[in-house]
């Protein structure tokens, strides 16, 4: 009896799934059809259904037809609702778009806009490479390394000695990643086609998180002029967070420990900044170290680095950044070098002061 019902079933679902396919044929011939107006109507329609379990799964079965017909819809006048579409498939099919040149396509229309200056889409170009960017492949293609060279750059990561910050040579380039940190360092604006999105680059952080998550990454960001870059976006209370766990995932790397630590990098001063209150006019606070290299000499190991100093304000009052501080804090607490390079900095008096100020006992 049970194999009957199943039976009955799989016969409903079979039904089911060629009445969609027949729906969803005609759908794509529609879109393909030579009249405007035809086509933009028809794309509304399938991004009201791109979601859906059935047209993912219809999409996968056709996908050369498909991801083509959505794709070229980049260069059209229905160019934002093809773009939509593509942004809500890529979080269900994202190797399938990668496969398809998406990544390098997006790259090139972002460079065609910038130069335009006639519209922008930015927002959703960096929603669509936020989503590729989980895949590992996606990475890889952001930072422009072959199959070849990724598994050759982490047996090198193994096997050569920490270079210093002023072997410059070494820096690798991407020209996508550049794109992308160079967006990211722009003033904050306002999303041009959603306008309740506040910060235009703000998935840029997204993407970094996921960049600076692979060994291969940090051969990209020996840079202090670009870790102070980074450093400077923590300004922005948007973006703290984000920013935060990206700088979490880079100092997992050693090789970046002298550039993160260097004497002219802003990056732990302004990360110890924000869980450090300086009560002006108090005379409790111990004398600013002159720099960093005094107190590798034996000066004051309880002094707060002036950095520290001029940067901070009050202790921040969100949980999300506090905990990535934390975070970040015993990470680095567990490797020698990192934690006498912290000392120098004064964090002893740094952690004194933001538990004196903390009132959540939450933080974690």
């Amino acid at each position: 009896m049970e194999e009957e019902v199943d039976e009955g079933k799989k016969e409903r679902d079979k039904r089911s799934s060629n009445h969609d396919d027949s729906l969803y044929d005609e759908l794509f011939s529609l879109i393909c059809a030579d009249k405007e107006i035809v086509k933009k109507e028809a794309f509304k329609i399938l991004l009201g259904l791109i979601d859906t379990e059935s047209m993912v799964a219809y999409i996968q079965r056709n996908e050369k037809k498909c991801l083509k017909i959505l794709i070229s819809g980049l260069n059209s006048d229905y160019e934002v609702v093809a773009l939509q579409c593509l942004v809500n498939l890529s979080a269900h099919i994202p190797k399938e778009l990668i496969r398809r040149n998406l990544i390098e396509i997006v790259f090139d229309l972002l460079r065609d806009e910038e130069e335009a200056q006639e519209r922008s889409h930015t927002e959703l170009y960096i929603m669509l490479v936020a989503n590729l960017s989980r895949e590992k492949a996606g990475l890889y293609k952001i930072l422009d390394l072959p199959e070849g060279q990724k598994q050759e750059g982490e047996k090198q990561e193994e096997t050569q000695p920490q270079p210093q910050p002023q072997e410059s040579r070494e820096l690798a380039v991407s020209h996508y990643l550049n794109k992308l940190l160079h967006l990211f360092s722009k003033p904050i604006v306002t999303a041009t086609i959603n306008k309740q999105v506040t910060d235009k680059y703000f998935f840029i952080a997204h993407i970094l998180i996921n960049v600076s998550s692979v060994k291969e990454c940090a051969h990209f960001f020996k840079s202090v002029i670009l870790l102070n870059m980074l450093s400077k976006q923590m300004l922005q209370q948007e973006r703290c967070a984000a920013v935060l766990q990206c700088v979490i995932n880079l100092c997992m790397s050693e090789t970046l420990h002298p550039y993160i630590f260097h004497e002219e990098c802003n990056l732990m001063p302004r990360v110890l900044s924000l869980v450090y209150t300086r009560e002006k006019g108090s005379n409790d606070e111990f004398a600013a170290l002159p720099s960093i290299a005094t107190s590798q000499k034996g000066a004051n190991k309880d002094s707060v680095h002036p950095l520290i100093l001029d940067m901070s304000t009050v202790l921040t009052p969100s949980t999300d950044v506090k905990n990535r501080v934390m975070i970040l804090l015993r990470n680095l607490f567990s490797r020698e070098l990192a934690r006498q390079k912290l000392r120098s900095y004064g964090v002893e008096h740094v952690l004194r002061n933001w538990l004196l100020h903390e009132k959540n006992t939450g933080i974690t």
